[in-house]
């Protein structure tokens, strides 16, 4: 087994970022010109920080495991923000990447939030999803059968 040094969401969710913020300020890019707009950030970087921590928590305390994928959770956790989406923990990074995103007025970084969704969905359907089918089988299924990947369409609890 090899040894990670930075686990992949430190390079995602912020080492890339602040790269990419620092490369738009040393080329001098235009910010977005979104004015007092711009304060709507704050919110989603609160709600995305919130959302990622008690996502992150019942990981931990519910499925006795962790986001990591050396360390992943033994029980299948339904319940808080599971029962919307089956991947609360990243729609909380994506909110708080676009909220940095607003309130810094920077396209390269919302630009980077599109490439980065577009790329964990696909890792999400091809790895992820497999994985966790076959480590809990048939309540996995029944889970994906009634709780959205992503956003709810309608914030209906599950029973």
């Amino acid at each position: 087994m090899s040894r990670r040094i930075l686990h992949p969401p430190l390079i995602t969710v912020i080492f890339i970022p602040i790269s990419l913020l620092l490369l738009a300020r040393r080329q001098r890019l235009p910010k977005l010109p979104i004015g007092r707009w711009r304060f709507l950030g704050i919110p989603l970087v609160a709600a995305g920080i919130g959302l990622h921590l008690w996502s992150d928590r019942l990981l931990r305390t519910r499925g006795q495991g962790t986001p990591d994928p050396a360390n992943p959770p033994r029980l299948l956790v339904e319940e808080g923000p599971y029962q919307y989406s089956r991947n609360p923990i990243w729609i909380g990074r994506f909110l708080l990447l676009v909220g940095v995103g607003l309130f810094l007025r920077s396209l390269l970084l919302l630009l980077y939030v599109i490439g980065l969704v577009a790329r964990m969905h696909t890792h999400i359907v091809r790895v992820e999803e497999p994985q966790l089918l076959e480590r809990f089988g048939g309540a996995y299924r029944d889970y994906m059968r009634s709780v959205p990947r992503w956003l709810p369409l309608r914030l209906k609890r599950r029973v």
